[in-house]
């Protein structure tokens, strides 16, 4: 129907003459004439009918108008349907719908278990029951589906079991359900251990699990482990354990016998150095951390080490580290290949000395491959006791097999440095700094500077340092004369004169004292790497962070 059919009559509308007729006969104050008093008594008669005929026109309109907006409603969201229905993420596999859903699961913080602590039981319900990942599964049937019939999404728990005081079976319910939708795909589990019934009740449902035990994290907060003996049935049941770490508390861990028989166990962290060490299958490992040793651990961790031959991390808290006639006339061999130390930076200068020292002093080191030290926290540079590193060069035979040495926190001088590649003849991957700031000096200590550079430059004969360099990095205040720093580049990219190649070469800046490297070594380099002979690059360093 047209809307002609519907056109709206308007009877009394004034005509545009009429009106002004009127108004001049209202300013002039005449009487109207009788077709005037005619004409306004017939439109005052007829106005409530008319004003009735507008009003009902009014609510048609409204009504109109009501519908059309609903309809405009209808096919916005019509049209909303039908591009969800289109969207991309509805074509996405299984797989990689998995992959996100990843992204929303427990991550096991290993090794010490720093997640934050529940504030009350019904926080950690929630962290059990890992309610964003249910949150996800509410969106659609689909991944309703998914999330619950994936087992790796349910394959990581952390429970913080200081909040489980009080016996409470629908909590013990809810980890059974947790851990039975993970299937038989191998499990992560993060634990702080509390006291009570409902500890040793968790304890003892987590151990019937244990064939699934993969990372495996104890913070132990009990008086004498007493709840460990609910774990006794793990032992000879851990068919795919491969990494433990335990943070003993006051405790000591030689009652601990249940991980002696895990085949696959290749990783352990301990925190601190208990008088008793549990019984672990030692000669398998492949990885030891040690976490905040103290100069009266030294001896049981040296010992401790001398029984490994894969990777050793020992972390140095003490701030009242001395020199100690402790150690022994014999240095202990051990058969590890690489060792990394550790030293917290509030140390100071010469408790952190002594701490290195007191490492270099303890071991012979013959297949030792990589050594490395950190810095636990940003902050001025660690002394590096040089002639003790020299005596367990020689004593360990490092010319033969140490290929790594990292000495990026230390404070070296270019003449120690140099004193000590003369004997590292195997050396491939070194690293060095400059520091931004040196304990009792106001200046800055440039190490990468353009003498050092020419002495690390190739030449043919014996007198070349560290003949098959294959990478040097430096956390460098960008000291040196870039053409310099070109040659020694230069020389060493030559066939033969690395192990691996390309020559590797990387710059960590410190953002107060950037710079770019002159445009024609840039180019050059740039040109290099594209034809594969060099890997470069130039980029900020956390090191100078907080200095």
């Amino acid at each position: 129907m047209t809307e002609c059919a519907y056109a709206f009559q308007r009877h009394l509308f004034p005509q545009c003459t009429q009106e002004k007729e009127l108004r001049d006969l209202l300013r002039s104050n005449d009487p109207p004439s009788a077709s005037q008093a005619a004409h306004c008594r017939s439109i005052s008669t007829s106005l409530p009918a008319e004003l009735e005929r507008y009003d009902d026109e009014i609510r048609r309109l409204q009504a109109a108008l009501l519908s059309a907006e609903t309809e405009r409603t209808a096919v916005q969201d019509y049209s909303r349907l039908c591009n969800v229905v289109m969207s991309p993420v509805r074509r996405l596999p299984s797989e990689i719908l998995v992959e996100i859903f990843g992204h929303f699961t427990t991550v096991l913080h290993w090794p010490w278990l720093d997640f934050p602590r529940s504030d009350s039981i019904e926080q950690e319900m929630r962290r059990v029951a890992n309610v964003e990942l249910l949150g996800i599964a509410q969106v659609c049937p689909r991944w309703h589906q998914l999330v619950m019939g994936t087992p790796s999404l349910w394959s990581c728990i952390e429970l913080d079991m200081c909040q489980w005081t009080a016996p409470d079976s629908s909590l013990l319910h809810l980890l059974k359900t947790v851990l039975d939708r993970g299937g038989s795909f191998p499990l992560d589990l993060g634990i702080v251990c509390g006291d009570g019934d409902v500890t040793s009740g968790a304890l003892e449902l987590l151990a019937s699990y244990s064939l699934r035990w993969r990372h495996v994290a104890f913070r132990v907060w009990t008086t004498k482990l007493a709840e460990y003996s609910k774990l006794s049935g793990i032992a000879g049941n851990l068919p795919v354990l491969r990494s433990l770490a335990i943070d003993p508390g006051w405790n000591d861990l030689g009652v601990m016998t249940i991980f002696e028989g895990a085949p696959r166990l290749v990783k352990v962290f301990l925190r601190g150095f208990p008088d008793e060490l549990p019984e672990l299958p030692w000669e398998q490992l492949e990885y030891v951390g040690f976490e905040d040793v103290g100069p009266n651990e030294w001896a049981g961790v040296a010992t401790t080490v001398a029984r490994l031959s894969g990777r050793v991390l020992i972390t140095v808290y003490s701030s009242s580290w001395e020199e100690t006639a402790t150690i022994p006339a014999v240095p202990i061999v051990s058969n590890i290949l690489d060792l990394s130390l550790r030293i917290g930076s509030e140390l100071g200068n010469e408790p952190a000395r002594s701490a290195i020292k007191d490492c270099m002093l303890r071991f012979t080191l013959p297949f030792l491959e990589s050594l490395r030290f950190y810095p636990q926290y940003a902050g001025v540079p660690l002394p590096f006791p040089t002639d003790d590193f020299l005596a367990l060069a020689h004593r360990s035979s490092f010319s033969s097999h140490l290929t790594v040495l990292m000495l990026d926190p230390m404070l070296v001088t270019q003449a120690e440095l140099l004193q000590m590649l003369e004997v590292l003849q195997s050396l491939d991957n070194l690293s060095i700094s400059d520091h931004k700031q040196i304990p009792g000096a106001p200046t800055e200590f440039v190490l990468l500077n353009d003498s050092l550079l020419r002495h690390l430059t190739w030449t043919s004969g014996p007198a070349c340092l560290v003949p098959t360099l294959s990478y040097l990095g430096c956390h460098t205040l960008l000291r040196f004369d870039d053409s310099v720093y070109r040659d020694f580049v230069l020389s060493r990219i030559a066939p033969g004169r690395n192990k691996f190649g390309p020559f590797e070469v990387e710059l960590f800046w410190d953002s107060e004292n950037r710079r770019d490297l002159a445009p024609g070594v840039l180019a050059q380099f740039t040109e290099l790497q594209s034809s594969g002979k060099l890997l470069f690059s130039l980029s900020p360093s956390p090191m100078f962070e907080g200095r």
